[in-house]
């Protein structure tokens, strides 16, 4: 379990701030730039899936496994980590519009 590794301290305010982000996401009041947002979300997608392959499909899906709970934890992971790859300004601005999507 994440309880395990992370201090429950930690865990508490990670929680909490994305608490805030989901919370007021579709109240900001920032025009988004549906195409670019999409394309690069598209992209991530697709870099993505190379390196998963089916797998990548395990995000629309309850984990049944371990494994598949570990797969779904590290492909998570390496989404977060190519949108944080992106400028500053890009990578916030998509990581806004994925949180307000509903």
């Amino acid at each position: 379990m994440i309880s395990d590794f992370i201090p429950q301290e930690l865990q508490q305010k990670d929680l909490s701030a994305l608490n805030e982000i989901v919370i007021n996401a579709n109240s900001i009041q920032e025009s988004f730039d549906q195409e670019e947002n999409s394309q690069q979300f598209a992209f991530i997608t697709a870099k993505l899936s190379q390196t998963y392959g089916q797998d990548l499909a395990l995000l629309n899906s309850v984990p049944s496994t371990l494994d598949e709970k570990n797969k779904i934890c590290t492909i998570v992971i390496d989404y977060y980590k190519n949108i944080l790859k992106l400028p500053d300004e890009k990578s916030s601005k998509l990581l806004r519009w994925l949180f307000s999507q509903q």
